[in-house]
This record gives C-alpha cells, structure tokens and sequence, in this order.
C-alpha cells in the first residue's frame, strides 16, 4: 500500500484521501484486540473535534464508540445522522472508510445535521445502542452503516425499504460505484436493530467475492458524503421532524452570562446545606420532567461526579452537551436512583 495516493474529488474543497484509508486500515489490522480498534477510533474521533456521546461523559457506551458534531444550520442542528461501521480488526476498511468520512465532516464538509458516528461491537452492540441511543432519540433521522464497503467497482446497499424516501435520495446520488439495492439489512449485519426501533436505515456493503481495498473504501466514504449532502439539500427527505420532541435549535451560542450551551428544567433550593442539590421543583415539559425528577429529589451525581450544592451543579451544566445523554444519581425518600436525562439547547 506505500505510495498509494488516490483522491476522488467530487465538490470544492472536498476531498476523501485513499492513502489515509489505507494507512489506516494498516493500522487497524495490526492491533491485537477489539479494545485497542476501540481506542483509536476514539483517539482519532477526538482528534478531529468529535464530542464524547458515549455514557458517562466518555466516548464508550458498553463496548460501542460514540462521537458526535453538532450541525452548523439553526434548522437542522437539532436533527441526527448516525454513520457507524463495525469495530471488529477483519473489517479494517470499513473503520478506515468511517474514519475518513468523519475527518471531512469535521475539516472540509461541514455538516448542516448533526453527525454521530459510532463504532458498534457487531450487531449486538449496534442492537444495544438503538434500543437505548445516548442521544435524543426523536432526533434521529436515519442511520448510515459501513459494512465490507471496499470494493472499488460495485456496491450493494441494503434496507431501501426501511423508509419510502430511499429511492428519491439515491437517485440524487453520483456515483461511478455500480450501485445494487436490497430492501431489508440482514439480521446480523449493524443497521438492523436501527430499522426494529423504527429509523430509516442503509447498510453499504460488498459482494462476498470481492476483496476490500482503500480505494473501494474511499468510494464508499465518497458515497456516504454525497448522501449527506443530499439530504441536507432536500430538507423534506428522511425527515425525522414530527417525531422530534424539542425544536431544532443552532448549537454554540448559548447563555453569554453563564457560558451554559443547555437547559434542564431544574429548580434548585438555593438555602439547602446537602447532600447534594435539593430541587424545589421541575418545570413541566422540561428535559427534568421526561427524565422523572421530581420536587424533592436531591441530585448526588451527574455522570459520576459528585455534586456537593449548587455551584458544583452548575459547573456541570457549563460543560454539558444538548440532547447528548447524561447519567443522573438520585437520592429520594432516602433511596437512590439512577436517570437518564437528555439536555436541550438553551
């Protein structure tokens, strides 16, 4: 793979690096274990910008990867598109390609939706993570899944059927990958457990003859740009809006005077000496609210940090991402609970 040094070129400023895919993919074949793929890809994702989406603050969820970057349009922020391949060694060009995808997302095209990327552990993981996201799930618009996408003249995508706008968006695509369409994604295969719990899903992959290659990776990557791309032109496509449980809002600006990017629904007794943070009540139809906190509840934790009053509550704040899940501990009636709560931009 030295000197390989091939760039599919399809927009301004817009370029997917084969060379980087195989260095990559090289990489990735060479590591000794699944937890070890699982750390560069969220060493790298980190690298290029991404936000830790996993549980508790990190980028794990269980054995799964997740990274997010919000969206730069005010409309489409607060929509998702989940881009995820399997993290398992034999399926190298497929991480790479993923890999790849997210360092144009972050450097060159910049989205409009808000991209999660996800390195699933198999089905199973995938399965797990649609079942309980880690990010608002009325959010979702659909989910875009790697498989064994290298070869570099053919491609099949599965799960056309899983929503009736597929076959528009595909037919915007430009391609010179010799496209086949299945309606449903096998049932082992990431991306199915999405199309159970109900967002419209794909599964790019190849031929079981055909040996993956960085160049077929690259094309896959490419494809999975202008996908996106697509669907942020055509706003009415694989929208998810009437589902959405808050409306979209531009993420970054938030509060200038607490330097707060989201808001809770909280209301905190401010007199209380602890444990923790004692809540006076929960506005009605807030994050707090759908997350089941309740007047009288003392909040002790937020993603495994303490809270020791107020203030501790309120850095935590500052530091939290919108619709990205949270890990609440609860003390109530002198029992402990725990929560999950989706913050909303402010």
């Amino acid at each position: 793979m030295i000197g390989l040094n091939l760039f599919f070129v399809f927009d301004i400023f817009q370029t997917v690096s084969a060379q980087n895919i195989a260095k990559a993919a090289d990489e990735i074949a060479a590591l000794k274990t699944p937890e070890a793929v699982a750390e560069l890809a969220a060493n790298r994702l980190k690298s290029y910008g991404f936000l830790p989406a996993g549980e508790m603050g990190s980028y794990a969820q269980k054995s799964n990867v997740i990274g997010v970057m919000f969206g730069e349009d005010a409309g489409l922020s607060g929509q998702f598109v989940v881009v995820a391949a399997n993290r398992a060694a034999k399926d190298a060009y497929s991480i790479a390609g993923l890999l790849e995808f997210a360092r144009i997302v972050s450097q060159t095209q910049k989205s409009k939706r808000t991209v999660l990327i996800a390195l699933f552990d198999g089905a199973q993981g995938a399965d797990s993570w649609a079942k309980e996201p880690t990010i608002l799930p009325s959010g979702i618009d659909f989910t875009l899944n790697f498989g064994s996408a290298g070869d570099s003249k053919q491609v099949q995508i599965a799960g056309v059927g899983s929503s009736p706008d597929w076959s528009a968006v595909l037919a915007l695509v430009k391609s010179p990958l010799k496209i086949s369409k299945v309606d449903a994604i096998p049932s082992t295969q990431i991306g199915s457990g999405a199309v159970a719990a109900g967002y419209p899903s794909l599964y790019l992959d190849s031929p079981e003859t055909s040996k993956p290659t960085a160049e077929g990776a690259a094309m896959a990557a490419e494809y999975a740009l202008q996908l996106l791309k697509e669907t942020e032109r055509n706003r009415t496509l694989l929208s998810n809006g009437k589902q959405r449980a808050m409306p979209a809002a531009a993420i970054g600006g938030g509060d200038p005077t607490s330097g707060r990017r989201v808001r809770l629904g909280t209301m905190p007794n401010y007199n209380d000496s602890g444990p923790g943070m004692l809540l006076d009540g929960v506005s009605e139809g807030s994050p707090a609210a759908r997350a089941g906190l309740q007047p009288g509840d003392r909040i002790l934790e937020w993603n495994g940090r303490k809270i020791d009053g107020v203030e501790d509550f309120s850095e935590v704040l500052t530091a939290a991402l919108p619709y990205v899940q949270a890990t609440l501990k609860v003390s109530r009636n002198g029992k402990d609970l725990t929560l999950k709560i989706f913050p909303e931009p402010i």
